[in-house]
């Protein structure tokens, strides 16, 4: 399931939808429970430039993988 929101998640992020802090952060942290370390990089990167990265429990979410 976490997989599907997360393709969703990159969809809307390509068609220029907003991206919500805090349900990046539950896609962040379902990607890194489930040790997908490349996909959550990727995603935490996305926030980061669209300026949804501004929390630090994004950045810890990574440092616990």
């Amino acid at each position: 399931m976490i997989n599907e929101a997360y393709e969703l998640l990159l969809v809307m992020e390509m068609n220029g939808f907003h991206l919500d802090l805090s349900v990046c952060n539950k896609i962040l942290m379902g990607l890194c429970e489930l040790n997908q370390g490349r996909e959550a990089k990727r995603l935490f990167n996305i926030m980061i430039k669209k300026g949804a990265a501004s929390k630090l429990a994004s950045f810890t979410y990574l440092v616990n993988i």
